[in-house]
């Protein structure tokens, strides 16, 4: 994609409103003082002092923050948080962002705490993670309203995103996945965009991203996150994929760029050329976030997971936060990069 294109597709961006369903997550970083000591007084065991700390949003917020970051005009924002502290600090977060309509982000009283991955970090090393919300279970009359919420967000939006983050999140209801099934049914002319880690297989419909580990995994290969996949096996599942599911799907493989999938053909799209460090956290979200907001524009598929794949490009350079991509960032680096093959 030349300048002159991505220029164009980042003011056609600003036009859009996107819909965002899914599983509403908080970040919290809390960076441990290295040499301070301090014993608890009342167990003798030493306490780790926290020298500082942060809150940035994961999931289905991490993705909205990166709308807004790319300038969409408009978000509406749509899932479940617990009546507690982390739940007002994620809230707190949404609503300080411009263009953001939380209206469809509902508190669930009881038998759901707000998803939360804490990381504690010493000397810069992650610690154990503890994580809040694992146990939730979404009443049937919140999962009612959620789609209800989501339906008359249709009428308004360019695009609706679909977030799958977590087992214990909104997906996990029956009821909610039979409502949100349907509805997508009823609104086929309308883009879907499906980010699920376990229901790929569902949500027929939609346009489908997932990573290559799981689509091995999808057509019976053995693979974990840390086995290499070749170009030859990513290829052949997605197009194992695209016979069986006959829906569009973009295929991400890290480092290695993408390759996409629909009526127009098949598409590869390199990755970007990256040095230094870097931290994967986000990373599908901005991505998913910009080939959101490109399709949002009326641009193909290939052309939309080109934007995606320079945000999220950009965001796996920042460390220690769930970042996100601004225009002059993308306009940096991705005339130079990113141009898709079609094979």
């Amino acid at each position: 994609m030349n300048r002159t294109e991505l220029v164009t597709l980042l003011r056609d961006v600003q036009s859009a409103t996107i819909s965002v369903v899914g599983d509403f997550c908080l970040d919290a970083y809390w960076f441990i003082h290295s040499t301070a000591v301090e014993k608890s007084v009342e167990t003798g065991i030493d306490v780790r002092l926290v020298d500082k700390q942060n809150y940035s949003l994961g999931g289905a917020g991490n993705v909205v923050m990166n709308l807004i970051a790319l300038g969409v005009n408009r978000v509406h924002t749509i899932g479940v948080i617990g009546n507690d502290l982390f739940g007002k600090e994620l809230s707190n977060i949404l609503r300080k962002g411009n263009n953001i309509n939380t209206e469809g982000l509902l508190t669930q009283e009881m038998g759901w705490d707000t998803h939360v991955y804490a990381k504690p970090y010493l000397n810069g090393s992650e610690l154990n993670r503890i994580d809040f919300g694992r146990f939730n279970t979404l009443d049937d009359d919140i999962a009612k309203k959620l789609i209800g919420i989501l339906e008359q967000s249709l009428s308004t939006s360019d695009a609706v995103i679909i977030n799958e983050q977590v087992e214990s999140g909104i997906h996990n209801s029956p009821l909610f996945r039979t409502l949100l099934a349907s509805l997508i049914r009823t609104h086929r002319k309308k883009i879907f965009l499906l980010d699920s880690r376990h229901y790929n297989d569902y949500y027929s419909g939609t346009i489908r991203k997932l990573n290559e580990t799981a689509a091995a995994v999808l057509c019976g290969l053995e693979r974990t996150p840390d086995d290499t996949i070749t170009d030859a096996e990513a290829k052949d599942c997605i197009l194992r994929l695209w016979k069986n599911w006959k829906d569009p799907i973009v295929l991400t493989r890290g480092e290695r760029g993408s390759f996409i999938i629909d009526d127009s053909g098949f598409h590869e799209i390199s990755g970007l050329r990256l040095t230094g460090r870097v931290d994967p956290v986000g990373a599908g979200d901005s991505l998913v976030a910009g080939t959101a907001a490109a399709l949002a524009t009326g641009a193909p598929l290939a052309k939309a997971a080109e934007l995606g794949n320079i945000s999220a490009g950009i965001t796996v350079q920042k460390l220690f936060q769930t970042g996100t991509a601004s225009p002059e960032e993308i306009l940096a680096i991705g005339e130079h990069n990113h141009r898709p093959r079609s094979v």
